[in-house]
Formats: structure tokens, sequence, C-alpha cells
């Protein structure tokens, strides 16, 4: 019996790799926290807006760049004044994280891997009100230079014209930071 339950979770996340999207990759996390008694499925994604935060609170660029993929560092023009420019953006310091989101995808291709995630958080300060969008890799086999973050988007809460909806930026995952760009939400299609 407990055979036939491991086959049946194998097959559902072999499934899961090979058609993520957005929602069903949130989807995978919190069914894996459930089925692995893993505490918080999003403490990976957690952990990182915690190093984001303080580096920014600290006005850390050495400590946010290393946050970063080296190939954003290196092929974003004008990535050091990005980093200046969201330090004066962001206010205060954070009381609260809500998460609003998550997704990811991977390619294990040949014995190549490639994994990448984003995920979304409102921000609350003693100042103000954030929303972040972060898209990184956590695996790139083919070039460990793309491991880290490569997308940043933060914009004030009251700036933004979804708030009710997991912030997501203009949704093109531009890389490196990118400050005030409201939420633009998917066309969502009608199926015949």
């Amino acid at each position: 019996m407990k055979k036939k339950y491991t086959i049946l979770i194998a097959i559902f996340l072999l499934f899961a790799v090979l058609f993520s999207s957005c929602s069903i990759g949130s989807l995978i996390k919190k069914l894996s926290g459930v089925l692995f008694g893993i505490d918080d499925p999003n403490a990976e994604d957690k952990a990182i807006m915690v190093k984001v935060l303080e580096a920014i609170q600290s006005r850390d660029e050495e400590a946010l760049r290393k946050l970063f993929s080296y190939n954003t560092v290196t092929q974003v023009d004008g990535f050091d004044q990005s980093m200046v420019d969201l330090f004066n953006y962001y206010q205060g310091n954070y009381i609260s994280l809500e998460w609003k989101g998550s997704g990811g995808s991977g390619n294990w291709d040949y014995g190549e891997k490639k994994q990448c995630a984003g995920f979304s958080y409102d921000v609350k300060t003693d100042m103000d009100e954030f929303r972040f969008s972060i898209d990184y890799c956590s695996i790139d086999s083919m070039d460990d230079n793309n491991v880290g973050i490569y997308s940043l988007y933060v914009i004030k809460m009251a700036d933004d014209t979804d708030p009710e909806f997991g912030y997501g930026g203009d949704g093109k995952e531009t890389p490196g930071i990118n400050i005030g760009i409201k939420n633009v939400l998917p066309v969502e299609v009608d199926s015949p």
C-alpha cells in the first residue's frame, strides 16, 4: 500500500515539474509542504526577502549585489545606480512581511539542470508599505553566473493599481532592479 502512494506522489511531482506555471508552482510548493512535513514551504523565499530588506535598510551595496546573479550585476546597464535609487525609494524598517504568491520552473535535460522561482511579498515598514516581486535562479548547471536574483520589482502600495492581487510588476521579469512599475495582471483568455 505504501508503495502505491509513493508511486502516485512521484508521478504527481513529475507532472507538476513538467507542467509548472506560476499558479501550479505555488500549489506544488504548498502541497510538498503538506506531503513532506515542511512547516513553511516558502521559507527559502522568505529568507531571500529578508536578506534583501536587510541590505536595503542598511544601505549595504555589497550585500545587495551578492544576492543578485553575476550576469545580472555585470550585464545590466546602471546596476549600481539602481541600487542607490532603491535605497532612496524604500523608506523605514520592515515590521511585517506578507507572502502573496510564488511559482517556479525547472528544466532537467541531458544531465543539465536549471531551477528558477519567483515570489511576491507585501512589506510593511514603520514609514510606508511596499510590494516586492523577485525572480531568482537557485540552480543553473549550464552557467553558474545565472544563480541568484535576476529580477527585482518594488512599488509603494499606494502607487500600485491592483493591490488586492499579488505583485508581479509588468510581468516581463526585466533583469535588474525595477522601481515603481505598476502591477500588470495577465490577460485571461476565454476558452471556447
